[in-house]
């Protein structure tokens, strides 16, 4: 989502405390025309979280980020015949992404970060495949999903 700058080049301060400013460089406008219909892009401090969540846990477990796709989507990491997706989320859900994943037929782990909650339908889907998933509840420091919401 992009902000809109006002008259004066100054992002709102309301989407500065939502997000983060992108890496684009600072916008002055020259002339009161242009000012007002300059866009700012800015970055969701979520998705920051997120991308800062999949580097710890890809260096943490020694996997290679991936490139390739499946279908229209990217794994976080895929080696060893293993679909490995990385999610900083309150709520996880079999989505269209990770029914691509599940649809290969290739075991998926799913490692998630402790506030993440797990639809029953993706948890039974993880497990049909072979998949595992892993909470991450400290540095280097790695759960299944089940004991840390103790179920049994």
């Amino acid at each position: 989502m992009a902000g809109v700058l006002s008259r004066t080049g100054k992002l709102s301060s309301v989407l500065c405390n939502r997000g983060v400013k992108g890496l684009t460089s600072s916008l002055e406008a020259t002339s009161p025309l242009a000012s007002s219909t300059v866009v700012k892009r800015w970055v969701p401090f979520q998705l920051i979280r997120g991308k800062e969540f999949e580097k710890i846990v890809l260096y943490e477990r020694g996997l290679i980020k991936n490139t390739t796709r499946i279908g229209k989507h990217i794994p976080d990491s895929l080696s060893n015949g293993v679909i490995s997706e990385i999610k900083d989320v309150n709520y996880l859900y079999r989505s269209t992404q990770l029914k691509a994943f599940l649809e290969t037929s290739k075991p998926v782990h799913l490692y998630v970060a402790p506030r993440t909650r797990i639809s029953q339908p993706l948890f039974r889907a993880i497990e049909y495949v072979g998949g595992k998933i892993k909470v991450r509840v400290s540095p280097n420091h790695y759960v299944d999903y089940i004991k840390y919401m103790g179920v049994l």
